[in-house]
């Protein structure tokens, strides 16, 4: 069980992502990933926890995010050759919708992520790829070869 102070930093987390993304948007996602870091040197795995959850879910909406836009510049191409203009593609507005649902998710969850660790209960993220904690889990499972 996690005591207060390690529930309120980790919905702490969250709360100053968002503040920094509204100064400097490229530098939040760095905030999850140190607070990671952070936490694992001073042995808070439950602050740990959260942090990389919060960062996979950054993570994966950036990946959908590219995903849609390589998807978009593909059919911007096969329109232009085929000379056949689809407005909607060819101006950028899917991209921009995908980023915006993109924008909104992150939100929606950083809200999620600023109640949950303080009631102290188990996540599970509905649209995350969670790729770090796979690579996470696997790195824990390796045998150390060093004697």
């Amino acid at each position: 069980m996690a005591s207060w102070l390690e529930r309120i930093f980790a919905a702490l987390i969250p709360l100053i992502c968002l503040l920094v993304y509204l100064a400097l948007p490229y530098y939040a996602i760095l905030i999850p990933l140190t607070s990671y870091f952070i936490a694992k040197q001073y042995g808070s795995d439950f602050v740990a926890d959260y942090a990389l959850k919060f960062f996979d879910v950054l993570v994966s909406a950036l990946i959908i995010i590219s995903l849609v836009a390589l998807l978009e510049f593909a059919l911007v191409i096969a329109t232009g050759d085929g000379q056949l203009p689809l407005p909607a593609i060819s101006v950028g507005s899917l991209t921009m919708i995908t980023g915006m649902l993109a924008l909104l998710y992150s939100f929606v969850m950083s809200i999620i992520f600023m109640l949950f660790p303080l009631m102290g209960s188990e996540l599970k993220i509905p649209v995350s790829l969670r790729v770090f904690e796979i690579l996470r889990g696997r790195r824990k499972n390796i045998p150390s070869t060093i004697p």
